[in-house]
């Protein structure tokens, strides 16, 4: 019977914490987070509010009713299983922060928090009392694919047009200008601006520097490559959002149990990573989808 010292199992949690508050996932130190009990939450926010203008001396106060909105969080639980074969080095994989045990636990979690925020993105949101009330993603905030083609109308890739068109959108949006402005794409799609021909020879010395990675905004947008955005007959799906337009919601950040021996492996020790979080759309005019042409 392999022995597992009590210790070993205490250095995995605390390698794995440690590189996992190190290396966040791509996309969540950009949206809102927060914590939540039980199976779901709601999530509050206010409308717009207005000034009203007084009518003359000693005339009656009037009371402003604030909106209030709301979007549901449901708890979806993921789980990273692993076993560790016999033969190999147990105390290294428990101990070596650099093994792939550790590592690929890691990367398992970070990948699917993206993952989840991505479908968070485009997904139907829940909003009233008991989340009975479905929102669909607004489908006039999805650009045209061939917005900034010339006369011959064909798929475009990121460009200043959709750049433009997004800041404009936004801002008729109110989107706080406290909020940072996030643009999701490829680094395909950072190299098709920089080739964009209505680029300015004053732009292009800073496009460079996007797509070299020297800088990382451009246009008043933060650009953040994630290769997980989905690719359908050449066209990626990218996302440009506002900070405060997305909410995180943790129930369990992450939770470590085992290596324990299974009997049904040959007493291998196994251990699994449990994570349970969501995301949601909160504020749809900060969110809008860019379809891409993949040029490659």
């Amino acid at each position: 019977m392999l022995y597992i010292d009590p210790a070993w199992i205490d250095t995995y949690e605390g390698n794995f914490r440690h590189l996992y508050q190190q290396k966040q996932s791509v996309l969540s130190p950009y949206i809102q987070r927060g914590t939540m009990e039980g199976k779901k939450k709601r999530f509050t926010y206010i409308g717009k509010a207005d000034m009203v203008e007084r009518q003359g001396k000693n005339t009656d106060t009037k009371w402003q009713d604030l909106e209030f909105y709301n979007r549901w969080i449901s708890r979806r639980v993921f789980d990273y299983a692993l076993l560790i074969d016999e033969f190999d080095d147990i105390k290294s994989a428990l101990t070596d922060p650099t093994s792939s045990a550790i590592q690929g636990a890691l990367m398992a979690a970070n990948r699917r928090k993206d993952r989840v925020i991505v479908e968070a993105f485009g997904a139907t949101a829940y909003t009233g009392e008991n989340a009975e009330v479905a929102v669909p993603f607004p489908s006039e905030n999805i650009l045209d694919v061939q917005l900034g083609s010339a006369s011959t109308k064909e798929n475009q890739p990121l460009n200043l047009a959709k750049l433009k068109e997004l800041a404009a959108r936004m801002d008729e949006g109110d989107v706080p200008e406290t909020d940072r402005r996030i643009l999701v794409c490829t680094q395909r799609q950072l190299n098709a601006l920089l080739d964009d021909e209505h680029v300015s020879s004053a732009d292009y010395n800073s496009v460079k520097a996007l797509v070299s990675g020297t800088i990382d905004s451009f246009y008043g947008f933060k650009f953040v490559k994630y290769n997980g955005l989905p690719l359908e007959n050449d066209v990626r799906t990218c996302w440009a959002f506002s900070s405060s337009s997305m909410q995180l919601a943790v129930s369990l950040d992450t939770r470590i149990k085992g290596p324990v021996e299974i009997p049904q492996k040959h007493f291998q020790p196994g251990f699994e990573v449990t994570m349970a979080l969501d995301a949601v759309r909160l504020y749809d005019a900060g969110v809008y989808q860019v379809p891409c042409k993949e040029v490659k």
